[in-house]
């Protein structure tokens, strides 16, 4: 084989016939539910469609495939416990909003004044990582470019500031 039928890229269509079903079962391979696998796939041709001109067979196709796989798998992880803080973030102000009208018909205004005391607890620097992430919704990367500072530091952040509120809540809880 000479050197131009190497580097030869394949059709997009040829690479999705080819290598469909290997890029589904590394999906399910790494944790993905069957039932997203499929979603999973196709995500991965997306990237594959925009990028496969820029493949240079400096390794095997299915190594490159694999490596975008783990991506697209990564990134669907961090969009699901994105997901989840913001469903725990609710959560936790439904149960301050409850527990305010439980205890005495508490206007609105009042669970707010409570959860404003949970956060006046934090100091600075994790409430606002906590407010950016749990009650806005904005990922960690957003948070780290919005406020110039390391993505880790963000997390570790945003970690120590559940931890804090979780121990606020229990502390509120206890007779």
């Amino acid at each position: 084989m000479n050197a131009s039928a190497k580097h030869a890229l394949p059709s997009f269509e040829a690479v999705y016939r080819a290598h469909y079903d290997y890029v589904w079962k590394t999906a399910r391979r790494l944790g993905i539910p069957e039932s997203q696998a499929e979603d999973v796939a196709h995500d991965v041709f997306l990237v594959v469609g925009r990028r496969l001109l820029e493949f240079r067979a400096e390794a095997e196709l299915r190594t490159w495939l694999f490596a975008i796989t783990t991506r697209v798998v990564a990134n669907l992880r961090r969009a699901q416990s994105r997901r989840e803080r913001r469903e725990q973030a609710y959560e936790v102000h439904t149960q301050v909003e409850g527990r305010a009208s439980q205890s005495g018909g508490y206007a609105r205004v009042d669970a707010s004044r409570l959860l404003y005391a949970l956060l006046d607890e934090l100091d600075d620097p994790r409430r606002v990582v906590f407010i950016l992430a749990d009650l806005e919704g904005c990922s960690a990367p957003e948070i780290a470019a919005r406020l110039g500072v390391k993505l880790n530091t963000v997390y570790s952040r945003l970690r120590s500031a559940r931890q804090l509120m979780t121990q606020a809540m229990r502390r509120r809880d206890q007779p």
